[in-house]
């Protein structure tokens, strides 16, 4: 089954600092020096379903930090 680890209750965005705002977070099952994609279709084994609540904050989160992102970086370019 393809998965995101967004939807895995293994899945942490917050222990990412830095890396959390463009998507990346950590596996309870990697080291913690390892990031994945929150998005990033993938086959994983240790996949858990998250509470549908979680996903979906999660998601509302991550749209948000990314659209900060992106107009950070049109202000910058003089756009």
């Amino acid at each position: 089954m393809t998965v995101q680890c967004i939807a895995c209750r293994h899945f942490d965005l917050r222990k990412a600092e830095g890396l959390d705002s463009q998507g990346y977070g950590n596996c309870a099952f990697e080291r913690r020096s390892t990031f994945e994609s929150a998005t990033f279709p993938r086959y994983c084994a240790q996949f858990r379903a998250t509470d549908t609540d979680i996903e979906q904050r999660r998601r509302q989160w991550l749209a948000a930090k990314q659209e900060k992102f992106n107009q950070a970086i049109e202000g910058t370019n003089g756009s």
